[in-house]
């Protein structure tokens, strides 16, 4: 029982961060689209971002699984 609630908490977490997420998103993306940069070049970067992130993250969860 406890496992489920951990789970619906986890999830509500979530879904909590995806919409911060969202929002910080969005508000950079009108920002730098207003000042003249291309929504072409802010995708690009958002996903340089993003992958770059998540290879951080592999990273680090590699090296704390070998210690």
């Amino acid at each position: 029982m406890n496992n489920k609630k951990q789970m619906a908490q986890a999830e509500k977490d979530l879904r909590t961060a995806q919409k911060e997420l969202f929002d910080i998103v969005a508000t950079c993306t009108v920002f730098l689209n207003k000042n003249g940069m291309s929504l072409d070049t802010i995708h690009e970067l958002l996903h340089g971002t993003v992958d770059d992130s998540f290879d951080q993250i592999t990273i680090a969860l590699e090296s704390e699984r070998l210690k």
